[in-house]
């Protein structure tokens, strides 16, 4: 067996072992030098008579030998215990480093047989076929993408409330939600620098938004975030103006507080058949208004709509509209 030294826990267990067997070697002979000195007589004319020391020396020596077997034999169990080929260890081919995202230190899952799988039906990575039947399309317009590179550099600015929150939060409402596991929901970000993103909807979010932060800034350096297991990409920027991805005669809205009052039921009971089943919203992820500017929704947008008598936030207007249409659809059963 190669030689190697034990670390961590096995380091602490050995020398606590060292200790305790080199005290005990210790006591006892320091036991048996008292006791032979106590026996020894004493000579007259030459004092102390120390032949009864020679016992007592070689019990020392012999002491001394076995000690240091026993702290030899701790040391070599504890390298074979250390030692993954003598545990019988053999590396699995479940996981592999990511080398892509060597900067998020994530672990992926080796590829996949090949065959059907169900969820990969459900979430087809082409944008023209997620557009058949019913799905509903959300645009979160004026992303303060670019952020991302100033607070990468700055990352006392992360923990400070700022624009990019607001299309994280609407990221983790829209990309949870059952209406997007079932694969009719399409997401497109539109930077406030009309940079178009497309998100695939088997993108995981981190929850964390330093991590998110980061996977942002990368997007914008590569053009795309690959994904775990997938030979597609979960996010990746795509070619302007976004209404050239929609069906033609798709409704489209754009949800603004100082738009008309409607219910939001009567806007997603217009999407039946014969008619387009495909249905586009434009949200604004800033903290103004967005959708009244002629290119952040008003473009392919005009008419605008506000579901809520109060103000909302932007990630409870994507929780809204996903409710709404998972009720509609019956994605949900209700209790």
């Amino acid at each position: 067996m190669p030689w190697c030294c034990p670390s961590g826990r096995g380091l602490h267990e050995f020398a606590w072992r060292s200790t305790l067997q080199l005290a005990n070697a210790v006591v006892l002979a320091t036991w048996s030098a008292s006791v032979a000195r106590a026996a020894a007589p004493e000579h007259p004319d030459h004092g102390t008579n120390f032949s009864g020391w020679i016992y007592p020396a070689i019990a020392v020596v012999v002491l001394a030998v076995c000690c240091l077997c026993c702290c030899s034999q701790s040391l070599l169990n504890l390298c074979k215990r250390d030692d993954p080929k003598a545990k019988g260890y053999k590396p699995t081919a479940v996981f592999r480093k990511n080398l892509n995202n060597d900067s998020y230190g994530y672990f992926e899952v080796m590829d996949r047989p090949e065959g059907a799988y169900e969820a990969d039906s459900m979430l087809p990575s082409d944008i023209s076929r997620r557009m058949d039947g019913q799905n509903v399309v959300v645009v979160l317009e004026k992303a303060a993408l670019l952020l991302a590179l100033e607070l990468e550099t700055d990352p006392k600015q992360v923990e400070i409330e700022n624009e990019l929150l607001v299309t994280h939060e609407c990221l983790i409402a829209l990309l949870d939600s059952p209406l997007n596991k079932t694969g009719k929901l399409t997401i497109f970000l539109h930077s406030s620098e009309d940079v178009l993103i497309e998100v695939h909807p088997s993108l995981r979010v981190p929850r964390t938004f330093p991590r998110f932060v980061r996977i942002i800034g990368d997007l914008i350096r590569k053009g795309e975030v690959s994904g775990q297991q997938a030979n597609y990409p979960l996010m990746k920027i795509v070619p302007t103006p976004v209404e050239q991805y929609f069906p033609k005669g798709t409704p489209c809205y754009g949800l603004s507080a100082a738009g008309r009052q409607i219910r939001l039921r009567d806007v997603a009971e217009k999407v039946v058949p014969p008619e387009p089943e495909v249905i586009v919203f434009a949200i604004g992820a800033s903290y103004q208004d967005p959708i009244q500017e002629k290119e952040f929704g008003k473009a392919y947008a005009p008419d605008l709509i506000s579901i809520c008598p109060w103000g909302l936030r932007a990630s409870s207007a994507c929780h809204m509209v996903c409710r709404e249409f998972e009720s509609l659809w019956e994605i949900v059963s209700p209790e």
